[in-house]
């Protein structure tokens, strides 16, 4: 169960993540989240890491390390399937221009930010599973949206190069 401080921090940082600029990240941090807050740097660093390692904020490996809402991000910039960690604000945005809506979207899928949202990243993680990917079946009722996930996860393969 997640505390009320760590989601008190981790809701301002998806509002700041939707309004930073990128010559200026410096309330992205976990000094500048620790002040604004009034609690210890050591406490939000520790909330931002757990959120980092559930794959919901991305980090910005420089000094001082920046974080960023994955899906305020995405939001903002139209990219998708960006990574979770990067080494430079540079990366970040070189990154988030070449995906920007050139992957395919997931969001014609009902649930593809909740519900099915686990279901899509194993998916995609097994047609980039490193070799030639890893078998998937899907199964379920008629009209359960199968043939449509299928298709999508083609259009994703094809697009990033794992089948010609």
């Amino acid at each position: 169960m997640e505390s009320p401080a760590k989601k008190k921090i981790l809701d301002a940082l998806a509002e700041a993540t939707r309004h930073f600029a990128w010559n200026d990240l410096s309330g992205l941090s976990a000094q500048g989240l620790a002040e604004c807050f009034g609690v210890s740097r050591n406490l939000v660093s520790q909330y931002l890491n757990e959120a980092h390692g559930e794959g919901t904020v991305i980090k910005i490996n420089t000094r001082p390390v920046y974080f960023l809402n994955k899906a305020a991000l995405c939001e903002r910039t139209k990219a998708e399937d960006l990574e979770s960690t990067y080494d430079s604000v540079e990366e970040l945005m070189r990154e988030a221009a070449a995906r920007k809506e050139k992957i395919v979207s997931f969001r014609k899928l009902v649930g593809h930010q909740e519900s099915l949202k686990q279901c899509v990243e194993q998916c995609k993680a097994a047609m980039n599973y490193p070799g030639s990917g890893l078998a998937v079946l899907l199964h379920g009722p008629t009209g359960s949206g199968k043939s449509l996930l299928a298709a999508k996860l083609y259009d994703y393969c094809v697009q990033r190069g794992l089948i010609g």
